[in-house]
């Protein structure tokens, strides 16, 4: 059930990767991707993030 839609949102995501690619770019900085099934649903979030100045990576 679950890998269904895994494979589901991933073939979905495939067919319209450069319009999401061109919507990452150009407007949006979130992006959601849905699909569902007559289990369930599954959501994946992409977001784009800016670094600020005043942010390092002292975690290393």
């Amino acid at each position: 059930m679950k890998k269904e839609l895994i494979d589901k949102l991933f073939d979905e995501f495939d067919k319209d990767k450069d319009i999401i690619e061109r919507n990452l770019l150009e407007v949006m900085n979130i992006i959601h991707l849905e699909t569902k099934n007559k289990y369930g649903k599954l959501t994946l979030t992409i977001k784009c993030e800016r670094n600020d100045n005043n942010e390092t990576n002292n975690n290393n």
